[in-house]
């Protein structure tokens, strides 16, 4: 019996949003520990050194191993709400052309800003990183969301948000987190 295809031990190449989260610095980890593959994590930060420092931190602050970063990783500095996530165009085409696998993680996630200041990361990011895998050699995308995306403040009355109900229908919904993953 042959065993199952497996696109993360495959990959060669693997691209991870949101690494320097407490889910994405877990799973950056995970990952690390699981395949072979090259990890390009995609990091907003004034610079390359900025963007390794913001991964070591979080990685030292829940005890988690920080060997084979920097053999294995790869910092992009850019930001999920500007397009192709704000890289210069070479790059951004030499990842498109060679990523396997991405990992979207990476969100604001903050319940005390409106919808509208998060809609570009929340909602226009997901966006891109859908438009980001489908571009150039095949990739398998695993998005990341949380529970928030079926909360309701209207939780007696609606009970939990559905696909099949517009955010319209729940005015009380005036968290603009819970709106933004839901629209993402």
């Amino acid at each position: 019996m042959t065993a199952p295809r497996s696109p993360l031990r495959e990959a060669e190449n693997i691209f991870i949003t949101g690494a320097t989260g407490f889910v994405g610095v877990h799973l950056l980890r995970e990952v690390l520990a699981s395949c072979t593959a090259h990890i390009h994590c995609l990091v907003r930060a004034k610079s390359q050194a900025d963007a390794y420092k913001k991964i070591f931190k979080n990685l030292r602050a829940y005890a988690l191993d920080t060997t084979q970063i920097e053999e294995r990783v790869s910092v992009v500095t850019g930001d999920l709400s500007r397009p192709n996530f704000g890289i210069e165009k070479n790059l951004y085409g030499k990842l498109r052309d060679e990523i396997d696998l991405v990992f979207h993680v990476g969100a604001i996630n903050n319940w005390l800003v409106p919808f509208s200041q998060l809609e570009p990361t929340n909602v226009g990011g997901t966006a891109r990183v859908i438009k980001f895998a489908g571009e150039g050699r095949p990739k398998t995308l695993h998005h990341f969301s949380s529970t928030a995306v079926f909360m309701s403040l209207d939780a007696r009355e609606f009970g939990y948000l559905s696909r099949q109900h517009p955010l319209s229908r729940y005015q009380r919904h005036v968290i603009g987190y819970f709106e933004s993953k839901w629209a993402g």
